[in-house]
């Protein structure tokens, strides 16, 4: 591709908005500005990443050719968007990806397969934490779907570093030093870049776009990270890897990742999985590995995995608390409570007889 068709690219998304933010995924950093700002500034707002789920697989190439990775990625975010902002993932691979807006119904299936044992344990008594607004909690974690905004998904192509830093400042991102340098560091490596544009309502952001499915050649599995160097907050993040056998972490930041589950999944039990599970005759190892990055500012390498001759890990049990309920309260206070009745009726029936004989 020439400079001249890599511009043409580069400047057709459209018009330039005075006030933007930018959530950063696949490299997963998400903030106001659309890099791995340490201080992002906008006047539109500011997001971050606190939580990243990717299901991923990888198919060798025949006769030496690129493997095909694809990669379904899911993020929440927290922050705030202000009026008249414009926000947009900007997602880094290392060829030209297809981007498409995926299913959730691929996250359900792998974290169902990958999900312990569950053991049903009944409640006689009320908590009483129930009563202290955790609920509330588990509802605010869950997090809002942001719709793909109606200027879609674009991929710019392996454009120069300068070319793509100038479409986004004048399209109203602000970008820093740290922003720049990152994007250099993936342009020079002839990285591609891609812009998916997300709508969100102006106010309090918490949740994210739907899941992007992206497919590209590559080399090795791997998972583009440096540009969650951008966050602020902790970022914790889960990988559910399919392959023909168990996938571990090979990067160096893999020391603090820890795997929770390795087991076979199969189109039969999960027929949501069929499409990633048909390289692989419909039959493979799911392997999920967990890591929370306290400091995302330390992330400096992208995330790989390979094979490992470990063996299979079982995501053991789950005790999962239900309420006995009778009549529509606890079973233990509603068995107190007939017991009490019974017991004063006993009393009742009791003191008429003996009024009986005295009266005899």
């Amino acid at each position: 591709m020439t400079p001249r068709t890599q511009a043409r690219r580069l400047a057709r998304p459209g018009r330039r908005t005075a006030a933007a933010a930018a959530l950063v995924a696949l490299g997963l950093g998400l903030g106001a500005s659309p890099a791995a700002a340490v201080n992002p500034l906008t006047t539109a707002g500011e997001l971050d990443v606190v939580e990243q789920t990717v299901v991923t697989s990888w198919v060798e190439g025949v006769d030496g050719a690129p493997g095909t990775q694809r990669m379904l990625v899911d993020v929440r975010a927290v922050g705030r968007v202000e009026a008249g902002g414009q926000t947009q993932v900007l997602i880094v691979t290392p060829t030209e990806p297809t981007v498409t807006p995926g299913t959730p119904d691929v996250l359900t299936a792998v974290a169902d397969a990958a999900s312990p044992e569950e053991i049903v344990q009944e409640q006689w008594w009320p908590d009483l934490e129930s009563f202290g607004g955790g609920g509330d909690e588990d509802v605010a974690s869950a997090g809002a779907a942001y719709p793909i905004a109606e200027r879609g998904i674009y991929v710019h192509g392996a454009v120069p570093a300068t070319q793509l830093t100038s479409w986004l400042t004048e399209e109203g991102y602000n970008l820093s030093a740290t922003d720049v340098e990152v994007i250099q560091r993936y342009a020079s490596a002839g990285w591609t870049f891609t812009s998916a544009f997300i709508d969100i309502t102006p106010g309090t952001v918490n949740g994210g776009p739907p899941p992007l499915d992206v497919t590209f050649a590559s080399d090795q599995p791997i998972l583009p990270m440096v540009l969650s160097s951008a966050n602020t907050q902790s970022l914790a993040t889960t990988s559910y890897v399919i392959g023909a056998g168990r996938m571990d972490r090979a990067d160096p930041l893999r020391g603090n990742s820890r795997v929770v589950f390795s087991g076979p999944v199969s189109a039969a039990d999960y027929p949501a999985l069929a499409d990633w599970l048909e390289p692989f005759g419909g039959r493979a190892v799911l392997t999920e590995s967990v890591q929370t990055f306290p400091s995302p500012n330390r992330i400096t390498e992208e995330v790989t995995f390979a094979a490992s001759e470990q063996g299979p890990v079982d995501a053991g049990t789950e005790t999962r608390v239900v309420d006995r309920i009778i009549l529509g309260l606890p079973a233990g206070i509603m068995l107190v409570a007939m017991g009490m009745i019974l017991v004063a009726v006993l009393g009742i029936v009791a003191s008429q007889m003996l009024q009986r004989r005295y009266q005899e």
